[in-house]
């Protein structure tokens, strides 16, 4: 009876190149285990759906977001989706993406 067992280089949970060593081996005296190489594979980080409105990129528009741009506004400090911020579309973040996230989130 063959079995498999493979060692993995890191943390397959994150993204990354991982490599993995498969030996297989038997209870079987005559059983020849074959030479495999090595197992390359990625995994890509998942891709977050653009929320427009969402600045912090947290899967909601709240007003968490209207802070964010409102540091933006003020300060310079990028948030954590600028595309997400640029909630009417119009190529920047200003304030009237604000109003747009107020009538959002107030149900205008």
């Amino acid at each position: 009876m063959a079995y498999m067992k493979s060692f993995l280089s890191s943390n397959p949970r994150d993204a990354g190149l991982y490599t993995a060593k498969v030996t297989l081996a038997s209870q079987d005296s005559n059983y020849d285990s074959p030479v495999l190489e090595d197992l390359v594979w990625t995994i890509q980080p998942a891709v977050v759906p653009a929320l427009k409105g969402d600045a912090t990129n947290d899967g909601a528009v709240d007003i968490l977001d209207l802070v964010s741009i409102i540091d933006y506004i003020v300060s310079n400090t990028s948030p954590a989706s600028p595309t997400n911020a640029d909630a009417n579309g119009d190529g920047t973040v200003d304030i009237m993406d604000l109003v747009w996230i107020i009538d959002q989130i107030v149900g205008s």
